[in-house]
Parts: C-alpha cells; structure tokens; sequence
C-alpha cells in the first residue's frame, strides 16, 4: 500500500513542476496562473484520494499498473490522437517509427485468431534469407509456445542483439497438407527503407518515378539518392508518390523538399503555447534539381510530414499535386522523456506552410453531441496566395491543383481482403509455385483465376450487402408492423436475386479482383517493389501524372494563376 501511496505522490509533484515550468513559459497573467495552480492542485490530489477509497473498499483486488494505464490513456484521448504515453516496454517500438531501424529477424507480423502469423518478410532480411514466408503459423519461439499470445510477446522474443540465433517452429501450409518444422534465424540490425521501390516509367519521355512510403530517419537521404541515380538513367521528369504516406520527422520533410528547392527558402514555421516552439524551418543544402517538371502524389493517406512536402512544392509553384484532399494534419509533436523511462509524444505546436496557411482538417477542441471532434467549418478557411500568385486555401489538408480519384474497389474485393482470402490464396500460389516471372510480365490465366474462385467456395466466403441489410430490416420491421403476409414474398425474391447477384461478383469483376491478386502474389517473390510494379497497371492516378508530364504547355498553365482578361 505504502509502495501505491509513494507512486502518486512522485507523481503529484511530477505533475506540479511540468506545470509549474510550462505556466511560467505560458503568456498568462499572474491572476490566471494562481486560478490554474489552485485548480491542478486541487483536482490531482481529489485523483489521489479518490484512488485511495477505491483501493481500501473496492470489493476485488485492483491491478493498479492497469487502472493507471487507463486513466493516463483516457486523459490523453481527451486531447487528441497524437497525444500519446509510451510505457517503458513499448519505448523500442516507438523509437522504430522514427528510425525503421531495430534488431531482429526482419519481418511482419500479425495476429489470425489465436496464431501469430508472418505477413512479409522484408527483402533481404534474415526472416527472407532463411526461408520464412508469408503466411506461416509462428507456433513456438525458442521452446516458448506461441498459440493465444499476442503480436507484441512474438516481437519481445524475436527481437535481439544482432548476430544471436532465434528458433522458430513454423507451420506451413502446402497444398492440401501442412509441414511444421524448426527454422534458426539470427538476428541482425534491420532498416526498414523509406524509399521501397524507384524506377523508370517512360524511358522514351524520361520519366521517373520514386515512391516514398514514410519519413523516417533517412527518408530524404533515400529520395536524393534514388533522384541522382534517375537522373543518370536519363530522367527529365519525376513522379514522387506520397500516396497512403502518413508522415514522420518534420526536418526530414525539409530536408526533402530541398532535394527540389533552393538554399535558404522557409519550408515550414511553427508555433506553440510555449515560445520555444515557435520556429522557422529553411532549406540549408544544395538541391539536386530545382527545374525539373515534377508531379506529387497525394491521397487521404497522406498526412503530416507528406503535406509540409507537398504543401511547400505547392506554395513555391515547384510542382504538380495531383489525386484527392490529403489527411489535414497540421500539428507537430514532441516527444518528452517522463519517469521510469516512460515517455510521452505530446502535440506542442501548429505548423504554418511557407504562404501561411494551417491546413488542419479537425478541430480536437470542439466535440459534437456524442463526443467526437468536429471537423473545422469551411467558412474558417482563408485564401493565400503562393509564389506565383495562385489561391491556396486554408483547412482540410492539401488540395491538388489536379483533382483525380483511384479507382474504387467493389464491395466484394473488400471483403475479399477483409477476409484474408487474397492473401491465403497468394500464399498458396507461393508454396507450390516455385518461381514466376517478374512484374510486369506475370500474368495470371484464367485457369488460375479459376482456381482461386474454387480456393474461395473452398472456405465458405460470404459478406452481407447494404441492399441485403436493407430488405432484412424491411422483413423485419413488417413483422412488428402487421403486414408480413403481404410482403414476404416480393421481399424475399428480391432477397433471393440479391444474393445470386453477390455470387456473380467474382466473375463481374474479375479484372480488378484478379489485379490485386496479382500484386499479392508479385509481393511473395519480388516483395514490396514487385507488389507496387504490378499496381501500375491499373493506377488512373499515376497515368494521368504521366500524361500531364507528357504536355509541357499544360504543365505549366498549371502552375500558372487563371488569367483574368
């Protein structure tokens, strides 16, 4: 008790310093600092007291390392989603997505019911070079049983020093049979890469293509060194995909907008509560190309360091942003070092692009009747102007200066992921064909489609349409309403074409099904960078990016303020 009792009180006085400091940096009046000592005094020592009752009376045992967790989480949650307490046995996780670097054996992992199983392993990495494949069962880690754990006791034992062995008992799946058998893995230091594929698209137009997947520790190191090596293979013009990008370390979204910039030009600014965090952000390295036609990728996946990026090339009229409305994260965090060798990632600050604008899409300090936060209203967002005189608008993320969406998956090849069924029938194509040829030469026959349509009869496959929910409620709501008889029957032969119609989904469109397949299977051989080749098949996005590339005159009306004659 005495142990519980000491915790709160280090971590009443923890909570009185941070305050202490952090309302002496505030630009408060002495009377509001005085209001909020009393009120954070006040309120943490009713917590204690409060926590003390129900560790006396509470008619079981409480498990305080939990009931702490929660109240720290929930307080948090009040805030926003990036306000964040990492625990002492989570630090190696965080610091891994900020560095993508860690020991280890190289590989994903997730849960399926109560197995632990390998979803990639990444290219080249000990999990690859000794044999480990995607859908094998993680069924024991050096003698320790592995069935109804959880992802994060798998990664504690996987994880290690470099060059110590790990062995694992696997089971694959071949065919109709399964084979369980031992695999010795050692450890090495594994960097995820930033920059997973880059090539030529266009040889005749020059154009390249680099895709960026996140901003970690390197990411523009990566990017200009994939640009130089492009520019070599005789690159003219350049696609960077920041699609499904959700962001990162903030320099390095200033370091990579330099790779397009000049020296010396505000990348970003940011302002916080605390003065410290008002800062200003200009590129400080030689460019590698600051002429060269350039298209940027964006989506609703791209977030945070991809719109400073983005929105920077945008503000300089320095490239073509083409796709959907990006995430709208305007916010930078912090992360700051706690007790116990805990650490917490707090949002300290707004960041402003180069014209001024704030794009954040959410307002975390308003909620709507039922809690949740409200998206900022468009009569806030303002007009600014880039370096050419262009309208750019403030609020809701980056909006591109050429709006095109992807193509939309049916509701079938959702479920078709959803329910894993692309990815078992991808693992089995792996474990009994031995090699295929490179993307974007495979192809699979209809034959093979074929046997993935059996693959999926095989494991009984079935989802629940709107329209099917629909006529169920309808029958329902009949019922209590008296008038069942009457309506039954047509309701029910509407039910009946509804589900021969969802059976007939798997023909109706089997080209895009057969596509993601495609890019699934590519991913078992030729991994990440076989599994983006093959995409560029169906990518209406990327080829509308080519075919502004294609049109110099239409690339720079683009980048051009509208004429008013």
């Amino acid at each position: 008790m005495k142990i519980t009792y000491r915790l709160f009180f280090v971590l009443l006085l923890t909570v009185w310093q941070a305050w202490t400091l952090s309302a002496q940096e505030a630009s408060s009046s002495p009377e509001e600092k005085k209001d909020d000592y009393f009120e954070v005094s006040k309120n943490i020592e009713l917590f204690v007291d409060i926590y003390k009752e129900l560790d006396r009376y509470y008619v079981d045992q409480l498990d305080h390392k939990k009931l702490i967790q929660i109240a720290i989480d929930k307080m948090l949650q009040s805030l926003d989603p990036y306000t964040n307490y990492i625990p002492e046995n989570k630090v190696e996780d965080f610091k891994f997505q900020s560095t993508g670097k860690y020991g280890g054996i190289g590989a994903i992992i997730s849960k399926t019911g109560k197995y632990i199983e390998v979803v990639e392993p990444y290219e080249g990495s000990p999990a690859s070079k000794a044999g480990l494949r995607p859908g094998d069962i993680i069924l024991r880690i050096n003698d320790v049983d592995m069935v109804g754990k959880d992802v994060q006791d798998a990664s504690e034992l996987l994880r290690g020093q470099p060059g110590t062995p790990v062995t694992i008992f696997v089971k694959r799946v071949i065919g109709t049979h399964a084979d369980s058998f031992d695999v010795t893995v050692t450890r090495a230091k594994i960097h995820v890469k930033n920059v997973p594929f880059y090539g030529m698209l266009d040889t005749a137009e020059g154009i390249g293509y680099i895709r960026l997947t996140n901003f970690r520790q390197g990411a523009a190191r990566e990017v200009r060194s994939a640009l130089e090596e492009l520019k070599r293979k005789g690159a003219k013009k350049l696609i960077l995909d920041l699609r499904g990008n959700p962001g990162g370390m903030l320099i390095e979204a200033v370091m990579l907008t330099n790779v397009f910039i000049p020296r010396n030009k505000l990348v970003v600014s940011t302002k916080g509560k605390v003065k410290d965090w008002d800062k200003t952000y200009h590129t400080f390295l030689d460019p590698v190309d600051t002429t060269m036609p350039l298209v940027v990728l964006i989506n609703r996946g791209s977030a945070s360091a991809s719109e400073i990026v983005s929105g920077a090339l945008q503000d300089y009229d320095r490239a073509v942003i083409m796709g959907t409305e990006s995430f709208g994260k305007g916010l930078v965090q912090s992360v700051r070092p706690l007790l116990y060798n805990a650490q917490m990632k707090v949002t300290v600050a707004r960041y402003l692009l180069p014209s001024g604008r704030w794009i954040q899409k959410i307002d975390y300090a308003h909620k709507d009747r039922k809690g949740r936060p409200v998206i900022f209203p468009d009569s806030s967002s303002k007009t600014f102007k880039t370096m050419a005189g262009r309208e750019v608008k403030s609020g809701r993320g980056i909006h591109p200066d050429v709006e095109v969406h992807g193509d939309s998956l049916p509701l079938v090849a959702r479920e078709l992921l959803n329910q894993k069924l692309i990815f078992g029938y991808a693992n089995l194509y792996r474990n009994t064909h031995d090699s295929v040829p490179p993307p974007p030469v495979f192809e699979m026959s209809n034959q093979e489609y074929a046997d993935f349509v059996a693959f999926v009869d095989s494991a009984d496959f079935s989802y629940e349409t709107e329209t099917k929910k629909i006529l169920e409620k309808a029958l329902e709501k009949s019922r209590k309403e008296g008038y069942y008889e009457e309506v039954k029957e047509p309701l029910n032969q509407l039910m009946s074409r509804v589900e021969a119609n969802e059976n007939a989904q798997l023909t109706k469109h089997k080209a895009i099904i057969k596509e993601l397949l495609e890019q699934a299977i590519m991913s078992r051989y030729y991994y990440m960078k076989g599994r983006i080749q093959e995409s560029f098949d169906r990518d209406r996005q990327l080829d509308s990016a080519q075919t502004v590339l294609k049109d110099p005159a239409r690339y720079h009306r683009i980048l051009q303020p509208p004429s008013h004659e």
